[in-house]
């Protein structure tokens, strides 16, 4: 009968724990993520000259862990031209690991939709500016 009891409790923790280790909310994303992606188009630097042919970003998002996050990065033209970029907003997460990021800052403005993969180390990420291609972001 003790033997029951103890089977008993021990799936009754390993169910409690799976349970609440499951889903995702704002702290599941904390610390710098780096990110590289381009599209096809144009962009001034920082002397308002407009480069156009395709256009790299790279950067890092850092996530407060509480819905803040900020990203600094550098966009660079076909001719190597660049501009830094920094922006500041915040992000929401749901239990299924999907979410939203809005960006602000300067001229910039971005508003993006994520998912958080690989237990948290990933976050694969669209943009609602469609030229702008998806892209990963990993944990450094």
């Amino acid at each position: 009968m003790w033997t029951s009891i103890v089977i008993a409790i021990l799936t009754l923790a390993a169910t409690c724990s799976c349970a609440q280790s499951a889903g995702c909310t704002a702290s599941t994303l904390k610390g710098n993520y780096g990110f590289s992606t381009f599209w096809p188009g144009s962009f001034k630097d920082q002397s308002g000259v407009v480069h156009n042919g395709y256009v790299r970003y790279l950067g890092v998002f850092h996530y407060g862990g509480d819905g803040t996050v900020a990203l600094k990065g550098k966009v660079i033209a076909i001719d190597n031209q660049t501009r830094l970029v920094s922006l500041t907003g915040e992000y929401s997460i749901d239990q299924l690991c999907t979410g939203s990021i809005t960006l602000s800052g300067g001229d910039d403005n971005s508003k993006m939709t994520f998912v958080v993969v690989s237990g948290g180390t990933e976050v694969e990420t669209v943009t609602a500016a469609s030229r702008l291609q998806p892209f990963l972001q990993r944990k450094q």
